[in-house]
């Protein structure tokens, strides 16, 4: 059922999202596109921002706090995996795999190797005030609409 706090958990995670993969756009290495990065990364704030900040707001904000971290790692995660998922599936298109599980694997290296680009000063900040921000509006949305 929507709520008040799910809608702002699914703006402010989303906003959150799209704001740090904008920014980290700068650190990819040089020649690389960021083709679906600043989309996946919107998409994945409004879904987790939605199913878990949204629906499950804490009673004190130590809680909430908890639950923003959790909802902005989780964010980061789901966005590697898919950025890596598309670059495991361009090489295959490619030829540079020897075959479907090679590719499949290769996921795993790719997350790390995007992640590493993605952990710089300016995308941790936007992160940290995504999920300070996340746990004070999100929480007081609970209590207000709710």
């Amino acid at each position: 059922m929507p709520t008040g706090a799910k809608l702002l958990g699914a703006i402010l995670f989303a906003i959150t999202g799209a704001l740090a993969a904008w920014i980290g756009i700068p650190g990819l290495p040089d020649g690389r596109q960021p083709g679906l990065l600043i989309p996946i990364a919107t998409l994945s704030g409004v879904y987790f921002g939605w199913t878990l900040a949204g629906s499950s707001v804490g009673t004190t904000l130590r809680q909430s706090l908890v639950l923003s971290l959790r909802t902005v790692v989780l964010m980061f995660i789901s966005t590697m995996f898919f950025i890596a998922g598309e670059e495991a599936y361009q090489r295959s298109i490619k030829l540079r795999y020897d075959g479907p599980v090679e590719a499949v694997t290769d996921i795993a290296n790719l997350m790390i190797y995007f992640g590493e680009m993605a952990v710089q000063p300016p995308v941790l900040t936007v992160m940290f005030g995504g999920i300070v921000l996340g746990a004070i509006f999100v929480s007081w949305a609970g209590r207000v609409w709710e």
